[in-house]
Parts: structure tokens; C-alpha cells; sequence
């Protein structure tokens, strides 16, 4: 069965801001109306997936970020964009009817950076042709091709064991990636993000009625939200629509998500004359659209967008021309938590350790990071397992 994707795959992963652009469009002017009343009969979504068939699904995420630069502090704009080919192969191999046995397995993966002064960074791995910078972060991309895993899941759609997180955490060690791409990866290339996939959490348990809504709170450690965060969405079914040919029931969906709680400040570096604290939890909003066939008994398809922000502030002590760096005596730097910049004093700066002097030579700065998250995830063939 070909489902034929809504935007598409992509030609090369700097066309996913365009594409995602012009998909906003089309649901703005295209898109098939909405149909249905209250008064229809209930609808149960129970996701079921079937035994003996392979699901090739689709993910296109991008992001554009304005982030401080490390040396001068000043904002710049960073962009990410990724794609993925997954497959999950269904089994009963549980030796139960209801139960099923996922095996994943990621096909391909597409990967660009860019900043200011232009693109940094373009991967393929279906692709040899395409410019590679000879970096950690191709590294790990070229290392996350042909990962697998396997998902045992229950009658109820609950993954209860999962096989293969060794060979994840092999292909996500070595060199450091960081920055916006290494936050990229760290969402989307985790169990938590595959087993969102398959469980289909957002679906109620429950029958349900066009207009009716529903809530879901929950703390997430991992996936697209990011780590260790609160979640709160609201649902409602807003009605039948045609999608890829098919009538499904829409979803909508909005929400927050909330940082937790700080942590301890870390110790100051002394081997560097400046550094950020670290970058405050993720908190901002959340919306997004999701369609589900009655017919397959699953999402075909999910949109949202996610927009966050954080903060870090960095206390900075300059060492004055002509002075020698002693030992124990150099650039110290200290680390504040952002919340130490209090409201309550106007905006005034925060209150310095003890054991920081106040002088000329001090600086604090408190950064502030937004970032917009483009995702789909998109079912685009179904097939008979050999």
C-alpha cells in the first residue's frame, strides 16, 4: 500500500524549512474542509498494528535558533534541518496473538547547519555527492545509519521491553557534538522519540465525539520535548477530514511545556576567562495537528510546532593589561543559575557570590535563546513482509 506523502521527501535537506513553509500554506488554502457534528456516534482510537507488514514512515524536522555567540555574547541565527527514513517490521514473534514485535531499523539520514555566514554543514547518507564537512557531527550521523532495535509491545500498544538500547548509545559515543545540532540529535535520535512512534500516546483510550476535548500532563526525560521538562497539552477532535485520499479523524492539539526546577552552580572553570552558565530548561509552547485512519488503526500523519526559549547568565571578570596571571590568581569565572536575576529588582544585576568582589573588572550578561521546531512525522508506505 503507497500512502503518498502530503510535502513529500525532500531533494536535499536545506529545501525542509521551504517545504514545511509551503505545507503551512496548502493547509491554509488546500486543505479538504472539516466535516462532522457533535451529535455523530463516538469514535474509538486504538492504534493496532498489524502482524506481517512493514511501515516506512517519514520524519522531517527543522529549526531556527537565535543563540549568543560564545566569544562575544551577541545573538546569531542558527538553522537545523533533519530527516529520517524509518522502517518498523511487525511480528507476533511473542508467541501471542495481541501481543507484537517492532523491529525498527533507520534507513537514511539528512542533516544541514547553517548560521549567519551561511550553510556549515550538509550530510546524506543516501546521497555521497553531497558536501560533507569532515566533523563529529557527520561522524555520528554516518555511525546512526542502520541502527535497529526491536520494541515488544503489548495488546494495549505499551512498549514493555525494548532491545537494542547498547548498539544506540555505541552509535551515539565518540566526539562531542554540541550546540543547536547536538541538540537535534539528542531529541530525535533516542528510544524515548521511536517509542513515541509506536505507543501513539496522544490517542485517547476512551470513545470519542467531535468537540470533545481532553487533557494529558506528564514529565518528560527524552524525545522531541526535550529532557526533564513538564508537559501539559490540551486535545480536542475537531472533526473528519480527507487526508492522502483517506478520511480521518483531526486532532488538535496545544499546550506548554515547563522547565524544572534548578540544579546545583557548577564549579567556576579557571582555565577560561569567560564562560555561559548553563542554558536554562526548555519552556515555551507547543501546537500541532494529527490525523488518524480508522482503516490502518493509526496516525498517518502528525504536524506540530514548538516554540522555546532559555536563558543562561554568565558572570565574566577581565584581567586588566599589564597584569600577570598567577596561579590560583587568573580570570576566575563564576556560573549563575539564570533565576538569579531577579524581577523583583527591576532588572538590576544579580547578586554576586561571595566570593566575587565587585569591581570595574566584573561583567554579568544574561542570554536569552529562543528557538522554532518544525516537525512531521508521516506515515508513507505500507508493505507485505517478505
Amino acid at each position: 500500500m503507497q500512502l503518498r506523502g502530503f510535502c513529500g521527501r525532500i531533494l536535499a535537506p536545506g529545501l525542509v524549512a521551504l517545504v514545511l513553509v509551503s505545507c503551512g500554506r496548502s493547509r491554509a488554502v488546500k486543505e479538504p474542509p472539516i466535516t462532522g457534528k457533535a451529535t455523530d456516534p463516538p469514535v474509538t482510537l486504538q492504534p493496532h498494528w498489524e502482524s506481517g507488514k512493514r511501515y516506512l514512515y517519514r520524519v522531517d524536522v527543522s529549526t531556527s535558533s537565535m543563540i549568543p555567540r560564545r566569544s562575544t555574547g551577541k545573538l546569531m541565527r542558527a538553522d537545523t534541518t533533519l530527516g529520517q527514513d524509518l522502517a518498523f517490521s511487525v511480528t507476533n514473534a511473542s508467541g501471542s496473538v495481541d501481543n507484537r514485535v517492532i523491529r525498527m531499523e533507520l534507513l537514511a539520514v539528512q542533516m544541514e547547519t547553517a548560521r549567519d555566514d551561511g550553510v556549515t554543514m550538509t550530510f546524506d547518507s543516501d546521497n555521497n555527492a553531497i558536501f560533507v564537512e569532515d566533523s563529529a557531527l557527520s561522524e555520528r550521523l554516518q555511525k546512526l545509519v542502520g541502527l535497529k532495535m526491536t520494541f515488544f509491545v503489548s495488546g494495549e500498544n505499551k512498549v514493555t521491553r525494548v532491545d537494542g538500547m547498547r548498539d544506540l548509545n555505541d552509535r551515539m559515543s565518540g566526539s562531542s557534538v554540541r550546540g543547536v545540532a547536538g541538540n537535534v540529535l539528542g531529541r530525535f535520535f533516542n528510544q524515548q522519540f521511536f517509542r513515541d512512534i509506536i505507543e501513539m500516546g496522544l490517542l485517547p483510550r476512551d470513545p470519542i465525539k467531535i468537540k470533545d476535548s481532553w487533557t494529558l500532563s506528564r514529565q518528560v526525560s527524552g524525545g522531541v520535548w526535550g529532557g526533564n521538562s513538564q508537559l501539559d497539552l490540551t486535545y480536542q477532535f475537531a472533526g473528519w477530514q480527507k487526508r492522502e485520499g483517506t478520511n480521518c479523524v483531526r486532532l488538535e492539539f496545544s499546550g506548554t511545556l515547563r522547565p524544572p526546577g534548578s540544579g546545583p552552580t557548577p564549579p567556576p572553570n579557571r582555565r577560561s576567562s569567560s564562560r555561559s552558565g548553563p542554558v536554562g530548561a526548555d519552556e515555551g509552547t507547543v501546537e500541532g495537528r494529527c490525523w488518524y485512519s480508522p482503516d490502518l488503526a493509526l496516525a498517518v500523519e502528525t504536524f506540530y510546532e514548538l516554540s522555546v526559549s532559555s536563558r543562561s547568565t554568565t558572570v565574566r571578570r577581565s584581567t586588566p593589561k599589564g597584569t600577570n596571571r598567577v596561579a590560583g590568581a587568573t580570570n576566575r569565572v563564576v556560573v549563575l543559575e539564570a533565576e538569579e536575576v531577579t524581577e523583583s529588582t527591576g532588572g538590576a544585576p544579580a547578586a554576586l557570590p561571595p566570593n566575587v568582589v565587585a569591581d570595574a573588572s566584573v561583567m554579568i550578561t544574561t542570554n536569552k535563546s529562543t528557538s522554532q521546531w518544525h516537525t512531521s512525522v508521516k506515515l508513507v508506505e505500507i508493505e507485505n513482509l517478505e
